[in-house]
Parts: C-alpha cells; sequence; structure tokens
C-alpha cells in the first residue's frame, strides 16, 4: 500500500490505534516551518503494527 502526502519531508512511521493500524508520521517540511511538527494518521488495515515489549526492568 501506498499513501501519498504533499509534504517533503516525513519522519519514521509508528504504528497504533486500537487494534495497531493507524500509522501516524510527523511531519517536517522545510518549504514551510508553519507545518512542521504536524501528525498525519491514516489507518491501514491491510497491515497492523505490533504492541511494544513491556520493559522488564
Amino acid at each position: 500500500m501506498t499513501v501519498k502526502l504533499s509534504v517533503q519531508w516525513l519522519t519514521v512511521p509508528a504504528f497504533g490505534g486500537r487494534d495497531f493500524d493507524t500509522i501516524y508520521v510527523t511531519i517536517v517540511n522545510s518549504d514551510d516551518p508553519a507545518e512542521d511538527g504536524g501528525v498525519f494518521a491514516q489507518c491501514v488495515p491491510v497491515v497492523k503494527g505490533l504492541p511494544e515489549a513491556k520493559f522488564a526492568g
């Protein structure tokens, strides 16, 4: 699956949401500093992330 965004720079994606089927990406757009730090979220039910292991330590 490809999701096209109209921004120039993105950070590392992360899965979240109740079923880990939402991908979150923060936006870094060097052409428009007002958009820096924005968050893009897209439900992708064909792909799911995994929960983080709990810290044992």
